[in-house]
């Protein structure tokens, strides 16, 4: 799964956990562990660390994992989620500078002044 976010700002991840064995199913009562990288620009992957653990929602088989601003101040994390009895799966985050909230300011930025405003001083 790809995800595209703001850089440097926290995000509430929600993941299944298939069962290895039935696909179709998820995996209820794990505990998944998460091994994480960031990647800036043309450097090397380098092993990051997450404060938060992957918790349960209910006994859905759905994961949860609350990612802190800091976490996601680089140009890519990948996330690899794993626990006995599931398969592995992965998140990439790909971040982006700007997000679908920043563009009215930046629209408005480029466009000056609204239509009716008095530009003219007299």
């Amino acid at each position: 799964m790809e995800i595209v976010h703001k850089k440097n700002t926290a995000y509430y991840l929600v993941v299944p956990m298939v069962d290895s064995a039935t696909p179709a199913n998820f995996k209820a009562g794990l505990s998944p562990t998460d091994t994480a990288y960031s990647k800036d620009g043309a450097g090397v992957w380098t092993a990051l660390a997450i404060a938060d653990v992957l918790t349960e929602i209910g006994s859905t088989g759905v994961y949860a994992l609350s990612l802190i601003a800091a976490e996601l101040n680089h140009d890519q994390v990948l996330i690899k989620l794993s626990s006995a009895g599931a398969a592995d799966s992965m998140v990439l985050f790909r971040m982006n500078t700007n997000d679908i909230d920043d563009i009215g300011t930046d629209v408005l930025a480029l466009t000056g002044p609204s239509v009716g405003e008095n530009t003219i001083n007299n």
